[in-house]
């Protein structure tokens, strides 16, 4: 059974990576993280250890920890990895979804609309990268919706890393186009839609090139 408060500090410093309260290359000291859970430094490592494993956290030293600072080709292989996945998950729902899961993805999607008119952009895209989860999840796969949200984990410090001058705006609306193909079970059209949409994000991408600003970890962990 995982230690409680090992999966409170990868939840913590997930959340805080997502929310772009840690930017990619920040320092991540094993005593201040201590010190700021209240565990010991064995408990840390076992944290950055799971961390690592989702592809958050990078180590720089023996004892040096930092966010992870995803290279442009680690950009393009992720994003291909999950319009795979989405494609082939869109295929299997594609006329199969049941009027419940239907409307349910539908609310989801239309307040992530509503949150894009009312410019909330961080509900909006809070709410577009979880409509992928959603959907993925409409199949029963407890591992392949794991695997997915992981991936969308990634996708969120990539995001954090590359500003992008693209208008997404448009995206979230697709989301709704989406559902109608699938529940017309238009599996061609759904398909192309979803690798349009991951193809138009990657490409939105611009490299940033400064340097990590100084971040209270204690402010960050814990908002």
């Amino acid at each position: 059974m995982k230690n409680l408060r090992v999966q409170h500090l990868v939840d913590a410093v997930t959340a805080a990576i997502v929310a772009r309260r840690l930017p990619p290359g920040t320092r991540l000291p094993e005593r201040e993280l201590g010190d700021i859970f209240g565990v010991s430094r064995t408990l840390v490592r076992a944290a950055v250890a799971e961390l690592k494993t989702h592809g958050l956290v990078e180590a720089t030293g023996p004892k040096t920890t930092i966010v992870a600072q995803p290279s442009v080709e680690d950009a393009q292989a992720l994003f291909e990895t999950m319009q795979v996945l989405e494609s082939g998950a869109v295929q299997r729902l594609s006329g199969q979804l049941k009027a419940k899961q239907l409307t349910h993805l539908r609310r989801h999607a239309a307040r992530e609309v509503q949150a894009q008119r009312r410019q909330d952009w961080l509900l909006a895209n809070q709410l577009g990268r979880a409509f992928h989860t959603e959907l993925v999840a409409q199949l029963g796969n407890p591992i392949l919706s794991q695997v997915f949200e992981s991936l969308l984990t990634r996708e969120a410090v990539i995001s954090a890393l590359y500003n992008t001058e693209f208008d997404y705006d448009h995206l979230h609306d697709e989301h709704l186009e989406l559902l109608d193909h699938l529940e017309a079970g238009r599996t061609a059209e759904a398909q192309a839609l979803v690798v349009e949409h991951w193809t138009l994000v990657v490409k939105g991408y611009r490299i940033e090139s400064t340097e990590p600003g100084s971040v209270d970890l204690a402010t960050a962990l814990q908002a």
